[in-house]
């Protein structure tokens, strides 16, 4: 998993992009989601809550309401929590302590995997699960949760999460979305997050292209790991930071918090992003291939976030009208 629950302070900007539509075919069916490909007739939209700046809605787990479940894009399985697998009469079997599962310094467990029927609105959203124990977050971050959707959830459906309304919207997997001023990005090949190409500058003379990862499962901005800080030419802004500390899914862990002159997602940029960079020695998940991620405290400054897996892209909606005063920036091409 990605460094999933960064709680860093961060500032809220605006983007602006330039209208972009696009069409693609209809793609085959995942593997391995355990669920085929949702074609209901219609899109389903229930509410979420947003707890400091991470998503929660509610499930029913085996047929009983009342649960509740983070969508963690960043995690690359969906995830049933420990004690909630004991109160479903579970036996999470023999547990042993995980590697690449988050961030922190503390052990985080886990057991075999579980097959439950997890549904939202009753649509089935996932049907394997990984038992994790969450108590250290549940215990650290003040609010309970039962599990996480993750990238298979996201696999099945296309996802659209309007962050103005707090709202999530179920579509099914056929349609087509009018992109009209929206966005679109695509995604890059990846079995386990969602990941797309975004473009940082640190200085009016120079930029850097890279891939990072969808991650709703942080509310950070940008965040960037060490050992990719020399080949993305961030070096000054490494510099600049200053020593701060995280909480992750296993407690508590050291990051530096600088910024970026400017952050470009397709047409959209905005100028003066916080970052967290990772130190080297940290766990980096389970795909070390990506720099970093982007979480909500960039996803959030778009009215809607859509999460279009079965046609292989991103769609970031704008809102109508800027929410606060911010330095904006429109870019006649994508990185």
């Amino acid at each position: 998993m990605l460094p999933s629950l960064l709680l860093c302070c961060i500032a809220l900007l605006t983007l602006f992009p330039r209208a972009v539509c696009a069409l693609t075919p209809k793609q085959p069916e995942p593997a391995g989601t355990g669920l085929p490909l949702w074609r209901g007739p219609t899109p389903v939209t229930v509410p979420f809550q947003y707890f400091e700046q991470h998503i929660f809605v509610d499930v029913s787990i085996n047929g009983k309401p009342g649960y509740i479940f983070m969508l963690d894009s960043g995690s690359n399985y969906n995830v049933l929590n420990m004690r909630t697998a004991r109160s479903l009469g579970l036996d999470p079997g023999v547990v042993s302590q995980a590697k690449r599962i988050g961030y922190g310094n503390a052990a985080i467990y886990k057991g075999p995997e579980q097959q439950v029927a997890v549904t939202i609105a009753n649509i089935a959203v996932a049907h394997h699960v990984s038992v994790l124990d969450m108590s250290a977050f549940e215990r650290n971050f003040g609010h309970a949760v039962d599990g996480m959707l993750g990238y298979p959830f996201l696999e099945r459906f296309i996802v659209s999460i309007d962050y103005e309304h707090k709202l999530l919207t179920l579509i099914p997997a056929r349609s087509h979305l009018h992109t009209y001023s929206s966005v679109v990005v695509p995604l890059a090949p990846s079995q386990d997050f969602a990941v797309i190409p975004v473009r940082v500058n640190d200085d009016r003379y120079s930029h850097s292209d890279f891939k990072v990862a969808i991650d709703t499962g942080s509310n950070g901005m940008l965040i960037i790991f060490d050992q990719y800080v020399r080949s993305l030419k961030l070096r000054d802004s490494r510099d600049r930071a200053r020593p701060d500390v995280c909480l992750g899914l296993n407690g508590y862990f050291p990051v530096n918090t600088g910024s970026v002159s400017q952050l470009v997602v397709g047409e959209a940029g905005a100028h003066n992003i916080p970052v967290n960079y990772l130190a080297q020695e940290q766990e980096v998940g389970p795909d070390a291939r990506y720099p970093g991620a982007i979480g909500n405290g960039i996803l959030e400054n778009f009215q809607k976030v859509t999460f279009d897996v079965p046609h292989h892209r991103m769609v970031f909606t704008l809102k109508p009208q800027p929410m606060i005063s911010a330095d904006v920036v429109r870019y006649a091409a994508a990185p």
